[in-house]
């Protein structure tokens, strides 16, 4: 691995090469088999938890599943030989959890992904193969985008001042004065202007669900300790940057997003992708093949066009 450091210091080819080579020598055993059967387990039992209204251990449950590296929805995850989790969709599910405890806007951003990731091989997102969920889904979708319209202010007009109140005084007609009546004059009631529409408020702001994707990798990595003990300065330089551009909105998020994806396939991410090769790399000599295609995929994710 020692002899990696040299032609990665040359520029992006270099790295490029240097990072396919190593996925050449790692994939016909490590990574034969993606399926995670902890991060199925963890799942299931996360899932039996929200379903019992215990939200916040259920979420922390597939959060954990998440952290494996098993990221994207597929049809089945888990082992043929033990069980699988079947459709393994961690976002609904965590966007329930997050719901039902007030967590508005993250739960809207993970029911996004939950309804746009599209698995290789398939047309249509791995939920809607099941009807139940689907249907829910697209409910609490509707029912945040409700929730988070922003109502137009309506203009009060200020009441006009009062009339002063004429001071009466008497009034001596002549004896023997017939008075005319006043004909009756019928009193039409005003009838008041309709009010005009409120149109209504800007839906919720949906940051990429890409820039997210790739803030989630950065911080797999960094909670990797032998991955962060060679490269935790550079991807918390990453981290940091990406954070401020999504706080300050999608347009801002998605120029971050393509800006560091080109960076961590060049010269300036070659710490990060050397860290992650190297981390793979023991974990292979180790026999811990899972913890070696999380590292594989992770790598992948980063690319750009991932």
């Amino acid at each position: 691995m020692v002899g990696l450091r040299a032609p990665l210091r040359q520029g992006r080819r270099s790295v490029v090469v240097a990072l396919a080579m190593a996925l050449v020598l790692l994939a016909p055993v490590a990574w034969a088999d993606r399926r995670d059967q902890r991060a199925a387990d963890l799942y299931t039992e996360g899932v039996k938890l929200i379903r019992q209204g215990k939200y916040r251990e259920g979420a922390a449950k597939v959060n954990a599943a998440l952290a494996r590296g098993a990221t994207e929805p597929v049809e089945a995850q888990g082992s043929e030989t033990r069980f699988l989790a079947r459709p393994y969709d961690p976002y609904y599910w965590l966007g329930v959890a997050q719901m039902e405890t007030g967590l508005t806007e993250q739960a809207l951003s993970n029911f996004e992904k939950s309804s746009t990731m599209v698995p290789k091989g398939r047309t249509q997102p791995v939920l809607a193969d099941a009807p139940a969920e689907w249907t829910d889904l697209q409910r609490r979708k509707g029912l945040l985008l409700a929730s988070l319209e922003v109502p137009t202010p309506v203009q009060v007009a200020a009441a006009p001042p009062p009339s002063p109140t004429p001071t009466p005084f008497a009034l001596r007609l002549p004896e023997r004065t017939v008075v005319p009546q006043a004909p009756d004059i019928p009193v039409v009631a005003a009838v008041p202007e309709p009010a005009p529409a409120r149109a209504p408020g800007p839906a919720a702001v949906l940051l990429p669900a890409s820039a997210l994707s790739l803030r989630g990798d950065l911080a797999a990595l960094l909670g990797d300790p032998a991955v962060a003990a060679r490269a935790g300065a550079s991807l918390r330089t990453f981290l940091g940057r990406l954070d401020t551009a999504l706080g300050r909105g999608p347009a801002a998020a998605g120029t971050a997003e393509r800006a560091l994806r080109k960076e961590l396939s060049g010269e300036p991410g070659a710490p990060v992708l050397l860290a992650a090769l190297e981390a793979g790399l023991e974990a292979h000599r180790e026999r811990r093949y899972e913890e070696a295609a999380r590292l594989r995929d992770q790598i992948q994710s980063m690319q750009p066009g991932a």
